[in-house]
């Protein structure tokens, strides 16, 4: 791709980028999508003259946001998606990031996060939805999946990998030892949560506890019926099964998933007025513009 550039310091770059991109997980998910979207901004560069990415400043990089936003699309009418636009920066972004990681440029930029569209995010749910998924729950093991992924906020996995040794009710805090981007937190359990899963400990883990070929017991804290580790997949099941048990047809309407209940507490929480701060080691966002869409909704006073 590179013969197109005039410019010897934009061709070490895109080769070294390449190689780069390749040897990343990016080959795989749209590596040459990426590349494709990098070697447009480098001839749009190019063609304003500039001869390296340290010669890029910060507005530079504004004015190539609205020139892709506003440019035509090559194969159909109208112009670029928000998605396809977003792929343009982020391929701009992992540009510059490469560029700093190899001493090319002695900073890297904010660009395109801070300034790309908003994020939408499911509708959350109401805290009489909350209580709604609670009161349909058929057993302890359902309360205190609900329990985890709402009263605690765990992502699907975060919920699957946890084990008995992960709990702490007695303290009441519960520790994720590997979390999205391998971080690990600590989480503080309410006292209703503490409750919850403390029957779900007493009444029906004991029940369904196997031990393992090994011979020793399985560690995994949420068991499925064979008494080994719960799927992702029967999580989302059994949280859809509860949603139909309900029998409320605009809560079941909105497809009720682990993202949504974490997306429900984070937003009752900021609510109630929880510290930015706090509620971002909670949900373990390392990124403070994670937490920062959770800020939308400010009508709800209180908190299941």
């Amino acid at each position: 791709m590179n013969e197109i550039l005039r410019y010897g310091a934009w061709k070490k770059l895109f080769d070294g980028f390449s190689v780069n991109i390749h040897s990343q997980n990016y080959a795989g998910a749209g590596g040459s999508t990426y590349l494709s979207y990098a070697l447009e901004f480098i001839l749009w560069c190019e063609s304003d003259g500039i001869r390296s990415i340290a010669a890029v400043k910060a507005n530079k990089l504004y004015e190539y946001l609205t020139y892709i936003r506003e440019r035509p699309h090559r194969r159909r009418e109208g112009v670029l998606s928000e998605s396809t636009v977003k792929g343009h920066l982020f391929s701009v972004r992992l540009l510059f990031d490469y560029a700093f990681a190899s001493g090319i440029i002695a900073y890297t930029v904010p660009f395109p996060k801070f300034i790309l569209p908003e994020r939408k995010l499911s509708k959350e749910l109401t805290l009489d939805e909350v209580r709604e998924l609670f009161a349909a729950c058929t057993d302890t093991r359902d309360t205190a999946l609900l329990t985890l992924a709402y009263g605690c906020g765990l992502r699907r996995n975060e919920l699957r990998w946890l084990d008995t040794g992960d709990v702490f009710t007695h303290t009441g805090m519960l520790y994720v030892r590997e979390g999205k981007g391998r971080k690990s937190r600590t989480v503080p359990l309410s006292d209703r949560s503490i409750a919850n899963l403390r029957e779900y400990e007493r009444r029906h883990r004991p029940h369904l506890l196997r031990k393992r070929a090994d011979g020793k017991p399985e560690p995994a804290y949420i068991l499925n019926a064979d008494g080994m580790r719960i799927t992702g997949n029967t999580i989302y099941k059994r949280i859809l099964a509860i949603t139909a048990a309900t029998g409320n047809v605009e809560l079941i309407a909105k497809n009720v998933t682990p993202h949504l209940l974490r997306h429900s507490i984070a937003t009752h929480l900021i609510s109630r007025d929880a510290e930015l701060s706090w509620v971002q080691a909670f949900l373990g966002h390392s990124d403070p513009d994670s937490t920062h869409i959770y800020i939308k909704n400010r009508k709800l006073k209180t908190i299941f």
